[in-house]
């Protein structure tokens, strides 16, 4: 039996690959092709190939991810001659309707004077591969916003809230024209309202609750669930002349509302606590201040502002005093 010659092996391999290869003009129109390409990219001329030649031809400016690799002639490395590659990755639809991701990758043949006269260029389907990316992406994604968020709320959580927190800190640290205000938000007599209602009733208060938070505070703001049924919203950045007692009026205003339940509307107030955070502060002092004032607008019967002093009390070490200063009754 004769042995088969070099060239009918390579025709055979050629045409037998898994991966799409064809010989191009110029102008991106298929000269030859395997079957591999024919079933990827179908019978007719693709817009994206013509593009692709046309970038390579051009040695245009690419997109982020590209490449052109120009390198010496091989067989000649002396000569100015030399061999251009590009790569790029683009979406076609498949017979099916479907979205394909595709991989190609061309090169410049050219004839010994330098002159460009055929494109090379191969084509792999790697539409599974993209689906597994997005999918691992999609799962990122969710694992981080379930590290960084409030079930129940969609909100923040602590972890997310200490976070933002060390970013108002330091900008409390190194910006004099501009500051960070904390709130800490406690629900008033919400306890009351799972005794009586039930817990469902009283998730359905603290979603309904956090929505209007987060639709009354800029969408650069940070409002999240700190735990139970209260809340910190950090307001950054502000100008210094911005105390927070205004906006906070706006979120008690907001949640006295009337929610609706399964059962009845309900009407409740919360007391707010404002600190401003200042050079010198921690996460832990700057939010136990908050705090500290909002369990004093709670202690003057709620459905108000208590705003903590900024100025550091002599021998105290990081702890502040308290403004008593109502900004809503």
């Amino acid at each position: 039996m004769a042995r088969p010659q070099p060239d009918d092996v390579f025709e055979r391999a050629f045409d037998q690959s898994a991966t799409g290869m064809a010989l191009l003009d110029t102008d991106g129109r298929r000269l030859r092709a395997n079957r591999a390409w024919e079933a990827i990219m179908g019978d007719l001329p693709h817009v994206a190939v013509i593009d692709a030649v046309a970038d390579l031809v051009a040695d245009g400016r690419l997109a982020d991810g590209e490449w052109i690799d120009r390198r010496p002639d091989r067989t000649d490395p002396s000569t100015t001659r030399s061999e251009a590659a590009l790569r790029r990755q683009f979406t076609s639809t498949g017979g099916d309707g479907s979205e394909q991701w595709i991989d190609l990758t061309m090169a410049a043949l050219c004839d010994d004077g330098g002159q460009l006269v055929y494109v090379s260029a191969q084509v792999i389907d790697i539409t599974d591969a993209k689906q597994l990316e997005l999918d691992i992406l999609c799962r990122e994604q969710d694992l981080f916003h379930r590290a960084t968020h409030d079930a129940l709320t969609g909100l923040a959580n602590r972890a997310m809230i200490d976070e933002h927190l060390h970013v108002a800190v330091d900008r409390a640290t190194r910006h004099d024209q501009q500051q960070s205000i904390v709130m800490f938000i406690d629900l008033d007599h919400f306890k009351t309202v799972n005794d009586t209602c039930g817990h469902l009733v009283g998730d359905r208060v603290l979603v309904e609750v956090a929505a209007r938070l987060s639709a009354t505070c800029r969408a650069s703001d940070i409002v999240g669930r700190y735990g139970g049924d209260e809340f910190v919203a950090i307001v950054s950045p502000v100008s210094v002349e911005d105390d927070g007692t205004e906006l906070a009026s706006r979120l008690l205003e907001s949640i006295a509302a009337p929610i609706e339940t399964s059962l009845e509307p309900l009407e409740i107030t919360a007391s707010v606590g404002v600190a401003v955070a200042i050079a010198g502060d921690s996460v832990t002092s700057v939010l136990s201040r908050a705090d500290r004032a909002a369990y004093e607008a709670k202690h003057r019967g709620g459905n108000r502002t208590v705003t903590a002093a900024m100025a550091l009390p002599s021998g105290s070490d990081g702890d502040r005093g308290l403004t008593t200063v109502d900004s809503w009754s």
